[in-house]
């Protein structure tokens, strides 16, 4: 678990996934319309194009992910950060839990669980819609 939350931290997409199972699937607690990428991955080839995804439009200024525990098969993990939104240059300060699941060894599922609804008023307020295109003001 510690390998995959270091892999991640150091955004480094082949190492994650090296951890994840072949049908890993990556959760994101958001509306689709919301992100200008998949709120929900299925298998590494998906996982590998979300990750790279949330890494080109999300610049980390300051992530730290701590590991808060583990029961069996399941591991929390608390991310508190500081992004720059790239197509805006805005700054979002955070946190968020995750839920990663592992058997023999490897992630199975990992749940982003983000405060949604703040989330999309963040991009609403700096005006840009899940392509990335300015939102005309009515």
């Amino acid at each position: 678990m510690l390998s995959l939350i270091d892999s991640w931290q150091a955004e480094d997409v082949e190492q994650t996934l090296a951890l994840c199972h072949a049908d890993i699937v990556f959760l994101l607690n958001a509306e689709p319309e919301t992100l200008p990428y998949a709120v929900e991955a299925r298998g590494k080839a998906a996982v590998r194009t979300l990750m790279s995804e949330m890494l080109a439009v999300w610049e980390r200024l300051s992530y730290l992910q701590v590991l808060l525990g583990a029961d069996g098969d399941v591991g929390r993990v608390q991310t508190s950060y500081r992004l720059r939104h790239r197509p805006s240059g805005e700054i979002l300060i955070g946190s968020k839990r995750s839920v990663v699941q592992i058997r023999d060894g490897l992630a199975t599922e990992i749940k982003q669980l983000e405060d949604a609804a703040r989330l999309a008023a963040f991009l609403r307020l700096v005006g840009r819609d899940r392509s990335g295109d300015d939102i005309p003001q009515l």
